[in-house]
């Protein structure tokens, strides 16, 4: 058990780091009383108001980094519409164990089954594998497993793998008893044991407690490592200590450990001594990967498949439990190293400086589940090094890696203590760091001075699951999951490393933490923490949570979420109020379950599981298909207007308006069928425990439930007149009244009773609206390529084609009949094109792809995003999610075969400058030679914004291949930057390329291009 407590605390200190690093910057906010007491009050005058500006409002996302907003609402800047078959395919958990109880275990497997939760997530630790033989599991975890993947296979749950090391117990070890023969003091760099167990100087350690940053922390295994050992007499053995002792040690049982792979260093050591333990380290690590494969494909039966029916998370967090990748941790003074190992694949190196060095096992893993030689076909590799930072993204993922894992939690805690709040904001004390950096207002402009001087903070509470969707601070979410380029450069959804596979961005752990609340209510009403009252209170709070996160997340561009936890111990009242879905009470019912799960047992199982068992069922009947019809929101329409928070004055300013329900309406389209659409639809409140009713009891769920409020909502491309339009309520499993006010053959004014949590509005046309189906690109020459697609019905079909993204330039157009396989040929498609199908009938269009940048129906796309994009000044332009313009210029082609092999640099003409490699002086420019993929040079050539000027051209530089790109820069959008006018050469060269940068302030003379171009000689391939 005392195990077990260290574990938890170090969990919920990792949870409480991430909370107050995404969107809870805020702590220690004192906030403005009546503000903060008007937030959801109507004004008792206004009848109506509507949206001011587009629903889908590009503005919104213009908060470049490191600024934050909370005026803009990132989310809001696209909006898609999705085949309702990827919600269906989206929800996780994490925490289906088999404790000793199989009964609990196949009932958790049925009820993930029936109400949709098609994924979960097992952690097969390193250490659960042999010593002796590290490719077999220790009997008690083999049989632990066995029985996880036995429940996976017979329910059709998906886990996703976990490959990890925490430092408690970071690989395959022995454990040795001996004993202190003597006390050791806190600072201590020797103990004195009674025998020689087999020490491994560097691999055997003792485990104890660790100091860092100042304090001391839990017991890691291995530390101190014993780096010597001498006999100094019988049953006397003095090890001396890779650091000091944090703590001093008793005389009597110690044991120590030994660890079959030390942990992650350099190759060499500064000294030249070679250090084989890095290597030991990668090749262990590999080895690790094939054991917990193999297990899983043997026992998930795949074996042969298309699809093993299992992916893998490799790593888990930074926030605890990880030192066993930095060698440093466990010797103090830290051993310097020389060099680090260097990993070459797909063209590319993985080496020092790119990343940490032992983040090296991501591309190892993702090396060794593509190699078809390993039969491991469908297995999908995500990063846990991304899960709680904000710098990963498509073009860094190593190629073949599925995606990121992120772990973004969210927490409830509203009440005040004291005045002050982990989620109250507001003017009245800012937070200096915040002050220093800044805030973006409404209108996309940089609020408050560079000296500090404060910008105005609205005052209102961040207590809600959307909160990383929000720019309260400047690593929100949305940057990796909009479709188009933002201004953080090569964040977004579309963005991958070279080889078209886009980053999918998996919540590999995700809840609300709802504790904070759970307690201060208890303590409020005067109830134990086990009052069936309270936990009412919380499951109906968590249901509306989990409600929320599910269908907006997934909305947003989230591909799958693992929710923490299914299930958690009784003992533990934060897990259990905190997290849980299914609270301890409640599991006696999985017990007693059949082989389906009925209606009646939902009933018993609590509010969350009966939420997602009803949004599920609401979701059946869902038809695969490439892409849905994307639906527009026209208008929106708020009765009686209630405020979410006041702006900066009596009525607010252009940059600090006030801020009502119409600004978080959210609307979430997903299509069931042809001619069938789910949008679901609520007021993304800020404060899910905002008090509605005081008069309430503080213990009764209907206190904390927002009121139905009226809103008109007009939905456009899809065809009103006829339609069936009804709202369904998941969580009281009851049907609304909805009023239809206006239809039109493309268009539908619908008036809906609206909440704080997602109600389903259907809308099911008279007949089925156009869809492009099965639609395949293929190349057909080096200067053309054939795209083939169906109509589902009759149609006007036009094809367009050209460059990546803009998919411009050549068109074709043709009727097309339902249910024709119709083939269009595409002259002049070279690498970097791109095609689009536009379907157009009865007034309504469908389109594939539906975004630029999607990398569907493109081949050989540019790596990243192009240039970042700009605030807007006075958020007059706004400019078109789809705008080519946006994502900056593309690079032409270039004849491939004629590549140098090399350069050489005339050293009378140009000089090495010095403290750069491989970057050279001549005649006023500057060469230099960038290694590297295409992802690796748009780092090096300048950020480029709406109003600056680029001319990109294909040409030659001595006698090769070369792009020159002319730039003329807008110093107002680029802060610092003391020239305007630019020019580069770029020439693709051996593993990279070469770039020369001359400055040409005034336009640079052909005289000094052509000095500044003699400089470097290419060298053709070796025939």
């Amino acid at each position: 058990m005392k195990h077990h407590r260290v574990r938890a605390t170090s969990f919920l200190r990792g949870v409480a780091a991430l909370a107050c690093g995404f969107g809870l910057l805020a702590y220690g906010w004192p906030a403005s009383g009546d503000a903060l007491d008007r937030v959801g009050t109507w004004d008792g005058k206004t009848p109506t108001a509507t949206l001011d500006g587009p629903y889908e409002d590009a503005l919104q996302m213009q908060v470049e980094w490191p600024r934050h907003s909370f005026m803009l609402t990132p989310w809001r800047a696209y909006m898609d519409t999705w085949p309702a078959t990827r919600f269906l395919d989206s929800m996780g958990t994490n925490g289906l164990h088999n404790r000793g109880n199989l009964p609990i275990s196949h009932g958790l497997g049925k009820v993930m089954r029936d109400v949709g939760l098609t994924h979960t997530r097992l952690e097969f630790a390193w250490s659960h594998f042999d010593y002796d033989d590290p490719t077999q599991l220790k009997p008690e975890h083999r049989e632990k497993h066995r029985a996880e993947l036995e429940i996976c296979r017979e329910y059709g749950i998906r886990p996703i793998i976990l490959l990890n090391g925490n430092h408690g117990a970071p690989c395959p070890f022995l454990r040795h008893p001996v004993r202190l023969v003597e006390p050791a003091e806190a600072g201590s760099r020797t103990v004195v044991i009674d025998r020689d167990p087999g020490i491994q100087p560097g691999r055997t350690g003792l485990m104890t407690r660790y100091m860092f940053r100042g304090k001391l922390r839990g017991r890691k295994m291995g530390f101190p490592l014993i780096t010597s050992a001498e006999r100094m007499g019988p049953k006397r053995l003095v090890c001396t200590l890779s650091a000091p002792l944090a703590e001093a040690l008793p005389a009597g049982p110690q044991p120590l450990f030994t660890l079959k792979y030390p942990p992650y260093g350099g190759k060499t050591l500064a000294d030249g001594t070679p250090n084989p333990g890095a290597q030991a380290f990668i090749d262990g690590w590999r080895l690790y990967t094939k054991a917990v494969t193999d297990f899983a494909v043997e026992v998930m039966g795949t074996r042969g498949s298309d699809d093993m029916g299992f992916d893998l998370h490799v790593w888990n967090e930074y926030s605890f439990g990880s030192d066993f990748l930095w060698e440093k941790r466990y010797y103090d003074p830290p051993r310097e190293f020389s060099e680090w190992i260097r990993y070459r694949n797909h063209g590319r190196e993985y080496r020092p400086g790119l990343r940490w060095e032992h983040e090296l096992i991501l591309p190892v893993t993702v090396d060794y589940v593509n190699d078809p030689a390993n039969g491991l076909p469908g297995v999908q590799v995500v990063s846990g090094f991304s899960n709680q930072r904000p710098f990963d993204n498509g073009t860094t993922m190593w190629p073949g890696q599925a995606g990121l894992g992120k772990h973004l939690y969210s927490r409830l805690d509203p009440q005040r203590r004291n005045g002050i709040s982990l989620g109250i904001v507001g003017p009245d004390s800012l937070n200096p760091r915040l002050a220093k950096l800044r805030g973006v207002d409404a209108r996309g402009e940089l609020a408050g001075t560079a000296d500090g001087e404060p910008y105005f903070v609205p005052s209102f509470v961040i207590s809600h699951p959307e909160q990383s969707f929000y720019a309260y601070q400047t690593e929100f979410i949305v940057r990796d999951l909009q479709p188009m380029p933002g201004p953080f450069k090569n964040h977004f959804r579309y963005g991958h490393p070279g080889d078209g596979r886009y980053a999918e961005v998996w919540f590999t752990e995700y809840n609300q933490y709802k504790w904070f609340f759970a307690d201060q209510t208890a303590k409020a009403a005067e109830v134990e923490l086990d009052d069936p009252r309270l936990l009412d209170l919380v499951d109906h709070v968590a249901a509306k949570s989990l409600l929320r996160s599910s269908l907006f997340f997934v909305h947003k561009g989230v591909d799958r979420i693992y929710n923490f936890t299914i299930v958690a111990n009784p003992k533990n009242h934060q897990f259990v109020l905190g997290f849980a879905i299914i609270q301890p009470r409640f599991t006696g019912v999985l017990e007693r379950l059949g082989d389906r799960v009925t209606a009646s047992d939902i009933d018993q199982l609590g509010a969350q599981i009966g939420t997602l068992y009803r949004t599920r069922r609401a979701f059946e009947g869902a038809q695969p298909m490439a892409e849905a019809r994307p639906l527009r929101v026209a208008q929106v329409v708020e009765h009686q207007p209630r405020l979410v928070f006041r702006g900066d004055g009596p009525s607010g300013t252009p940059g600090a308006p006030d801020r009502f329900h119409r600004d978080d309406l959210a609307v979430l389209p997903y299509q069931l069928d042809a001619r069938t659409f789910i949008v679901p639809y609520y007021v993304v409140t800020r404060n899910l425990a905002h008090v509605w009713d005081e008069s309430r009891p503080l213990l009764d769920p209907a206190r904390y439930d927002m009121p139905d409020q009226d809103f008109e909502v007009v939905l456009e491309n899809l065809a009103g007149v006829g339609a069936r339009v009804s709202v369904y309520d998941p969580m009281t499993d009851r049907a609304l009244p909805v009023e239809v006010l206006e239809a039109d053959g493309d268009s539908i004014r619908v008036k809906v009773p609206t909440v704080d949590y997602p109600r389903l509005l259907r809308i099911e046309e008279a007949s089925a609206g156009p869809l492009v189906t099965d639609p395949v690109l293929q190349r057909t020459g080096q200067d053309s390529a054939e795209l083939t697609f169906v109509s589902n019905g009759d149609a006007e079909a036009t094809v367009t084609w050209g460059a990546f993204p803009g998919r411009e330039g050549r068109e074709t157009t043709r009727s097309v009949r339902a249910g024709e396989a119709v083939t269009v040929e595409l002259n002049g498609f070279r690498d970097g094109s791109a095609a689009r199908v536009r379907l157009s009938a009865n007034g309504l269009e469908a389109v594939w792809p539906r975004w630029d940048h999607d990398t569907d129906g493109a081949f050989d796309t540019p790596m990243g995003g192009g240039a970042s994009r700009p605030r807007l000044a006075g958020g007059s332009a706004r400019p078109t999610p789809s705008s080519p313009r946006d994502a900056g210029f593309e690079l032409p082609s270039l004849d491939a075969a004629s590549k140098p092999h090399g350069f050489e640099v005339n050293e009378r003409l140009a000089t090495p400058v010095a403290g750069r490699k491989q970057t050279w002086e001549v005649a006023g420019a500057t060469v230099s030679f960038v290694e590297g993929l295409r992802s690796t040079l748009r780092g090096r050539l300048p950020q480029t914004s709406l109003s600056d000027s680029v001319d990109v051209t294909a040409g030659t530089w001595g006698g090769v291949p070369a792009w020159r790109i002319d730039y003329l820069l807008d110093l107002a959008a680029h802060p610092g930057a003391t020239r305007s006018s630019q020019l580069y050469w770029v020439a693709p060269c051996g593993d990279g390329y070469v770039v020369m940068v001359i400055p040409s302030e005034g336009g640079a003379t052909p005289a000094a291009e052509a000095r500044a171009k003699d400089a470097v000689v290419f060298e053709a391939e070796p025939g």
